[in-house]
């Protein structure tokens, strides 16, 4: 059983972690706004030459195009149709994952400094 103290401690890690979290969303953020005309030039080139996968110095970059999808709605397949719904549902295992985007300026910056 947890104690006071052992509490107060968790509560206290837990806020200083929130805190390194929202610092570092907030650097991203700043760091995006940097990068996003770099990115626009990129995007551009692509449509512009219809190109779809472009590999450079290491980055590859896949180019999908402004289009319109189709989904099927659930929550309205549910609400209207749930003995359908719940036949045609699927249960799957899914493996732990992680995900991870590389800032350039950071990549870059640290090969400079190499």
């Amino acid at each position: 059983m947890a104690t006071k103290n052992t509490l107060n401690k968790d509560l206290q890690l837990i806020s200083s972690t929130t805190a390194q979290i929202e610092l570092l969303k907030s650097k991203i953020d700043e760091l995006e706004e940097l990068i996003a005309p770099a990115k626009n030039k990129v995007m551009k080139y692509m449509s512009l030459t219809n190109t779809k996968k472009l590999e450079n110095q290491g980055w590859v970059f896949t180019y999908t195009p402004k289009h319109t999808q189709k989904r099927l709605d659930t929550a309205l397949l549910k609400e209207n149709y749930e003995e359908v719904y719940n036949e045609c549902l699927k249960e799957n295992d899914v493996k732990a994952t992680l995900r991870a985007k590389v800032d350039p300026k950071l990549y870059i910056e640290n090969i400079k400094n190499k």
